[in-house]
């Protein structure tokens, strides 16, 4: 645990009382404990308010994993430990988490484009999941994968054009995968991987498909 809420008011370091409550945040840093936010590629911090990769330190972080330098390498530096999520500060010390890195396509956070879809449509967030496929045109192409839209995607599209959604973000109607069941893990969570390995198999199916019914070779 390295931040929370709390129901009385707080004075920060330089002297302001505020709220221990910001309802959509985590909360402060717990006492101890630091909290970084940096850029991804650079690993440089980056101003307050804008969302980066989430580092912490304090007495609650692992000193590596055992018998494994190379993957404690990979998250821990300088005592700073790198979750993998994604967040900002605001400017009185709270933390929001945004996604996970892996729940982002360069720029492109998985969960804003997940969040507008579910806005539109009134769907429940298990039953949609928004990743990403390579593509020899534009490097990464997002993909909408889902168990029950409501509706055609074609309509989501549509209401998303119509959104406050960036453009950029919005998939034409061919990129969304329909399967059967979302794959949840034992905590109750989506199961990403199981996602990815199912977009991947619609993937190549569409390519063989696509393949046979032509003779030429697919870009999907």
């Amino acid at each position: 645990m390295v931040a929370c809420n709390v129901p009385a008011k707080l004075t920060l370091a330089d002297g302001r009382v505020v709220d221990g409550t910001k309802f959509g945040t985590v909360g402060l840093p717990l006492p101890g404990t630091s909290i970084r936010i940096c850029d991804e590629n650079s690993g440089m911090e980056i101003p307050t308010g804008k969302a980066g990769m989430i580092k912490i330190k304090g007495p609650q972080v692992m000193m590596g994993y055992l018998n494994q330098p190379e993957a404690t390498e990979k998250v821990l530096l300088d005592g700073w430990f790198t979750k993998g999520d994604i967040g900002y500060l605001d400017q009185d010390g709270f933390l929001t988490i945004t996604g996970r890195l892996s729940q982002f396509s360069k720029i492109v956070p998985h969960l804003a484009v997940e969040d507008e879809i579910m806005k539109v449509t009134g769907i429940k967030q298990q039953t949609i999941c928004v990743t990403s496929v390579a593509d020899q045109n534009r490097g990464e192409r997002l993909i909408v994968v889902y168990s029950d839209l409501g509706m055609t995607p074609e309509k989501v599209v549509e209401l998303l054009r119509s959104s406050n959604l960036s453009r950029l973000w919005i998939q034409a109607s061919a990129d969304f995968i329909r399967i059967e069941k979302m794959p949840i893990l034992p905590s109750g969570k989506l199961d990403l991987n199981s996602v990815k390995s199912e977009v991947a198999r619609a993937v190549r199916d569409n390519a063989t498909q696509t393949e046979q019914d032509d003779g030429s070779h697919a870009v999907w």
